[in-house]
């Protein structure tokens, strides 16, 4: 290498580890971070094989950290493969490394994939994902702390994508709470029909007893909730239909 090309390697070198390249270009920093929320990146990569996400079914991951970091150092070796362009990559791989490492990176540590018709019938469903301590299954969600979630979008029609910044210790996937319905309960072990008690008493189920197949003995239904602790002893059909209000379904992962 002559003199000349020396100096201006040397010159090239001191550029890349001066103040001015201490820090990506901003485009490649927005990148990186759409890369790291997976945007971008084919879903064969994430899901290499259909069968690991079957229809009617919800998968949770934890996010690699060293795969990211690969990620990462891919993205900036794009740069060129000159002496300069190396040592800059090299720089910024590092500096994103010890990012990543740190307890304030923005990066995604846990996810969720939800492939069902839940997602085009129900798009306002709710998806609450809880640090410890976790709050009651059957605790209202206002006034509760989940975790924000960095990245929350439907991939497909029938296929929701979930990103956190940290591993949830629980998470929740309940029915829109602006819609109410009426129902009965099954009983898990008899496998019946019947109306839970009253909500916070002690009280008994109250089985469902049918005067024809598939017709319910209503006279005798709303006389047995009547007796129930905390119902007033009133039968009729607005205490019978507040009985029978059903709220938001909640589906409970731990």
């Amino acid at each position: 290498m002559s003199e000349a090309g020396r100096a201006a390697l040397q010159r090239g070198m001191a550029a890349a580890e001066g103040p001015s390249a201490s820090e990506p270009p901003q485009a490649v920093t927005e990148a990186i971070d759409r890369y790291h929320r997976l945007m971008g990146i084919p879903f064969d990569h994430i899901v290499p094989d259909p069968a690991l996400l079957p229809e009617e079914s919800v998968r949770f991951f934890i996010v690699d950290g060293e795969w990211l970091e690969a990620l990462t150092e891919g993205v900036l070796s794009v740069g060129g493969t000159g002496s300069r362009a190396s040592a800059l990559a090299a720089r910024h791989t590092e500096l994103y490394r010890r990012r990543m490492r740190t307890a304030a990176a923005s990066g995604p540590a846990a996810g969720m994939l939800l492939r069902s018709t839940l997602v085009a019938r129900w798009p306002t469903t709710q998806i609450l994902a809880f640090a410890d301590p976790v709050p009651p299954r059957d605790a209202k969600p206002a006034g509760l702390d989940p975790i924000v979630p960095l990245r929350f979008e439907a991939l497909a029609p029938t296929l929701l994508l979930v990103l956190w910044p940290q591993v949830p210790s629980a998470v929740w996937i309940e029915e829109p709470h602006r819609e109410l319905g009426h129902g009965f309960h099954v009983d898990p072990q008899t496998g019946g029909l019947v109306v839970p008690p009253a909500p916070n008493t002690t009280g008994a189920n109250v089985p469902v007893q049918m005067r024809a197949p598939q017709t319910v003995d209503i006279v005798k239904l709303a006389a047995d909730v009547a007796r129930q602790p905390g119902r007033g002893g009133r039968a009729g059909p607005g205490p019978l239909a507040a009985a029978l209000l059903s709220r938001p379904y909640r589906q409970v992962f731990e």
